[in-house]
């Protein structure tokens, strides 16, 4: 599924930039986006069941993304519309949900009473369909996390044509209008020049404006860009930091653990079996130079056999040997062996 992820990205913005060309929220709209692009033909590419409901939980995953801060209003309303569609068309089963943080709720409700304080009935209603049919499946964190998981999450980038600029100042005043602006300022004080007393000279008593208004707008502009770019490179080195922090505990909580299992292991005394205590404990001295660690033990025959021979003559039968029938049987061991065997016969 993760080679899909890419054209999966694009056919949703491609859908939700020709709802955003409509430049309106009305839900016929986006149906008729909806029915010219076939969009739900998008599950006919998996054939099996399985794929089908982990596809299912992708693009619903991919589609949420857009139904949250910080798009604009027209976008979340498409997106909350193609979350409607998808959650209706798919043919999972069951039903794939639709995953919600329970962070991401309150923004959800806020978008839900700005839809309905601008009258637009139809993005409230679809929102109450939905919870009224249970899609939104309400959990703590927006995807799921594996227990030890190393693999790091990067969170995903947005449209920037998509993204509503929290704040315009500096789209309403550029360059151009502050020209304009003084240009405008500059004709209103020749004017009140012009239809003073004195010739020349601007009465102060209809001067409504102040003098440096457009060097004071330009001024706050400016202080205003770098407070913006401040902000935000705080709230970037806040969340280094913390990714570090993160990173520096679990190191130390593993360095914990390791030293605890081996003070465990080494601090534990060893015990000697009953079975070797009545032996006295010899210390050898160690050469410089070791031979192997291990050496063959003798087997039982080669002791016991050097063990006889030691004590006098042996006897030859000893040597021999010992046949199981002779346990078991006294004499006749001459018929016994030269009894003939049966060969067989085909």
């Amino acid at each position: 599924m993760a080679t899909f992820k890419e054209s999966l990205k694009k056919d949703l913005e491609e859908l939700l930039g020709r709802f955003q060309a409509t430049g309106t929220v009305r839900y016929q709209e986006f149906s008729a986006v909806w029915r010219e692009m076939n969009f739900s033909s998008i599950f006919y590419g998996c054939v099996e069941l399985g794929d089908n409901n982990a596809f299912t939980r992708d693009i619903l995953a991919a589609a949420s993304r857009y139904f949250l801060p910080p798009n604009s209003f027209q976008i979340r309303v498409g997106a909350l519309y193609l979350l409607h569609g998808l959650y209706h068309s798919q043919p999972a089963f069951p039903q794939q949900k639709i995953r919600i943080a329970l962070k991401e709720w309150e923004d959800i409700v806020t978008f839900q009473q700005e839809a309905s304080n601008a009258q637009h009935y139809d993005v409230v209603y679809i929102l109450w369909k939905l919870r009224q049919d249970k899609a939104f499946c309400f959990t703590a964190m927006p995807i799921k996390l594996n227990f030890r998981s190393k693999k790091k999450i990067k969170p995903p980038a947005n449209c920037e044509s998509f993204i509503d600029p929290p704040v315009r100042p500096q789209e309403l005043m550029n360059n151009d209008s502050l020209e304009e602006i003084a240009n405008i300022h500059q004709h209103y004080e020749e004017l009140k020049a012009a239809i003073s007393a004195e010739p020349g000279k601007a009465n102060s008593k209809i001067s409504l404006v102040q003098q440096d208004l457009v060097s004071k707008v330009r001024n706050r502009l400016t202080a205003f860009a770098h407070w913006q770019k401040s902000e935000r490179e705080t709230e970037k080195a806040a969340e280094e930091d913390s990714e570090e922090t993160m990173q520096m505990q679990e190191c130390s909580r593993r360095a914990e653990l390791l030293a605890s299992i081996k003070s465990k292991s080494f601090g534990q005394p060893i015990e000697v079996s009953r079975a070797r205590r009545h032996r006295a404990i010899t210390v050898a001295a160690v050469d410089t130079v070791q031979g192997p660690s291990r050496t063959r033990r003798e087997s039982l025959k080669k002791r016991t056999l050097r063990c006889l021979v030691g004590q006098g003559p042996v006897c030859e039968d000893l040597l021999k040997p010992t046949k199981l029938w002779r346990l078991t049987s006294v004499g006749q061991e001459e018929e016994r062996d030269q009894k003939p065997k049966r060969r067989f016969k085909y």
